[in-house]
């Protein structure tokens, strides 16, 4: 949800510029990067369901910052760092549908998990709009943090026993 309208609160809020967005944009880019790595190794080191929870854990903190955050500078660092710890839950939710789904179903399962994720994707950006102009932008984090706070009660139960 952050991330469709994340260029829009950027330049109006934080006051960033074009270069400063670019930037933004890059080190995010750089940072999804190691997210990847870093939650496929601690997947298996410490177990998916395990990684999953912390992911939305800190991410519920970072979301947090960012809605705080004022600086510029500090914002592309927290948005980096969103970047990274968001994504260190795709390598492992995508081995634990794989998992858990019947073998025969798998490529059924990683289409639906792939399309649910385009979905929320594709309408985010609407809702963070009606959000902003009806009740400002930092309800948008606000939102968000509640969705990962929900997720991560409902995974913690289900996945953190799970390897």
């Amino acid at each position: 949800m952050v991330v469709g309208i994340l260029p829009l609160y950027a330049a109006t809020i934080i006051g960033m510029g074009p270069l400063t967005l670019g930037f933004m944009f890059s080190a995010a880019n750089i940072a999804t990067l190691v997210g990847y790595l870093l939650g496929g190794f601690a997947s298996d080191l410490i177990g998916r369901g395990k990684v999953i929870a912390l992911s939305l854990l800190l991410n519920v903190l970072i979301l947090f910052s960012l809605s705080m955050a004022k600086d510029p500078y500090a914002f592309l660092a927290l948005w980096a760092l969103a970047s990274m710890i968001f994504l260190m839950h795709e390598a492992p939710e995508t081995s634990y549908v794989a998992k858990k789904s019947p073998e025969d179903l798998r490529g059924s399962a990683m289409g639906l998990l792939g399309t649910s994720t385009g979905l929320v994707s594709w309408i985010s950006p609407g809702i963070s709009t009606v959000l902003w102009t009806s009740l400002g932008p930092a309800v948008i984090f606000y939102v968000m943090i509640i969705v990962s706070a929900f997720g991560l009660l409902l995974i913690i139960k289900s996945v953190w026993s799970y390897k």
